[in-house]
This record gives C-alpha cells, sequence and structure tokens, in this order.
C-alpha cells in the first residue's frame, strides 16, 4: 500500500458479506509496536493513522483472521513541464508554435487550437483534463501525456488531476485559464508627410509608408492619385513580401 510521504492515511478493510463473524473491533499492530483500533461500521473497519515518513510492516487482525501488509510512504507526484503547442489559424499562415504554460493563464489568438504536453517527475497512471463537464482525450506514455483541447473561440477553464503508477495524485488539480486574444486589424501610417504636396514634374517625392499589425504584415499595397494638367491619374503598386511586426 502506497500513501503520500507526511500525511495523515486512512486504511480500511472490508469483511465479506458471507462472513459467519463479524467482530465489533480490528486491531492494526506496526512493527514498532503502534496500536490502532477500528469500531466497525457495517462490513467497513477504517483506520486513520498519521503522517508516514518511513516503509512499515504491519498486522491487521479482525477476530481469528490476521493479515499482513506494508505501507510505503511516497512523495506526491508533480508536473515538471508543462507546454502548448499552438496552432494558428490558417489565414495567418504561421507554422505551429510550441510555448510553455507558466502560472495558471495561457493566452492564444482566437480561433487557435491547443494541445497540452506535459512531463512529470514519475511514470503516470491516470491523466483528466476537463473543462466543466467535458473531458479531453489524453495520451498517455510513461511520464509523458498529450491532450488535445478544441478550438478556442472563448474563455476555456480547464482542469488537470493525474496519478502515478503507484496510484497517488498531485498534490492539487492543475486550473489553467486558456484566453483567446482577437486578432486585431493593421494600422497603417505615413510617415513626416503633409496631408497636401506640391512637387514638380522632374522632382522626386519619397512616400515612408509604416505598417504595423499583432502578428504581421504579408503585404503593402499603396494606391496614388496624382492631379496633372489633364485631370487625376490613380496608380497603384504592391510590394508582397513576409513582414516583420
Amino acid at each position: 500500500t502506497y500513501c503520500a510521504r507526511g500525511e495523515p492515511v486512512v486504511l480500511r478493510c472490508i469483511l465479506a458479506e458471507d462472513s459467519p463473524r463479524q467482530p465489533d473491533e480490528a486491531i492494526l499492530i506496526s512493527s514498532t509496536g503502534q496500536k490502532f483500533t477500528a469500531g466497525r461500521n457495517g462490513l467497513l473497519y477504517e483506520f486513520a493513522l498519521p503522517g508516514q515518513f518511513d516503509a512499515r510492516d504491519w498486522e491487521l487482525e479482525v477476530g481469528d483472521a490476521h493479515a499482513s501488509l506494508k505501507v510505503i510512504p511516497k512523495e506526491r507526484p508533480r508536473i515538471e513541464r508543462l507546454d502548448a503547442l499552438v496552432l494558428l489559424p490558417t489565414y495567418l499562415e504561421y507554422p505551429p508554435s510550441n510555448k510553455p504554460v507558466e502560472g495558471a493563464r495561457l493566452a492564444v489568438p482566437a480561433d487557435a487550437t491547443v494541445t497540452l504536453e506535459g512531463f512529470a517527475n514519475r511514470p503516470l497512471g491516470t491523466v483528466d483534463l476537463r473543462t466543466g463537464f467535458s473531458h479531453f482525450p489524453v495520451e498517455v506514455s510513461k511520464k509523458h501525456f498529450r491532450a488535445k483541447l478544441e478550438t478556442v473561440t472563448e474563455v476555456m477553464e480547464t482542469h488537470l488531476h493525474f496519478t502515478d503508477e503507484f496510484g497517488l495524485s498531485g498534490a492539487m488539480p492543475r486550473q489553467i485559464t486558456i484566453q483567446p486574444i482577437a486578432d486585431e486589424a493593421p494600422r497603417v501610417d505615413f510617415e513626416n508627410l503633409l496631408s497636401e504636396s506640391a512637387v514638380l514634374e522632374t522632382e522626386t517625392l519619397p512616400i515612408r509608408v509604416l505598417a504595423r499589425d499583432d502578428y504581421g504584415v504579408s503585404e503593402v499595397e499603396l494606391y496614388i492619385a496624382v492631379e496633372t494638367a489633364d485631370g487625376w491619374i490613380t496608380f497603384s503598386g504592391a510590394n508582397s513580401r513576409n513582414w516583420e511586426r
């Protein structure tokens, strides 16, 4: 029997339903002489032990019946690393990004798909990731787990529960709030350009355009209207390439 090191332990003994004898008390004695008594509650005897720090053998006595067990304290398992693989919306044309999940909040672009990958300090038994009453599929392989969430269109309050190979759970469920961030419209400005400029036909007027976007600019196209003696002339020019944010 495994228990969390230093934490109170509850051991339960259940009589068989067809047991001809049902003693009122059961006794649990450790190899160091500690003795605990539990009264019968139906078919159940329940022992409340103080926190254990060392592995110890115990003898259980229920009337004429005897049984031996070993209680082995273990540190609770923990998640040593949690990463989020973020698949951005198709229109952004960005490759998937990998970012560490630190704290209890994860911000991702709206309409992104998130996959959580975790690494524990020892082999896992079960992993459960849920939001409300919905459970997400989780793949577990030794110390590693992978859970794919649905597309993030609104705030998701997720709760992560896990146990290790010994059946011990983490100290407490981990809560992660996934916050979708709306894609802002790009901003375009002209640098050092007056609202109206007059130039000679032989002059050159440099036009500096500053384009900004929270996820990057893929194309900038400039439309220009020039007033001449023959009227207005409109033309455009595009520069298509990947821009830095």
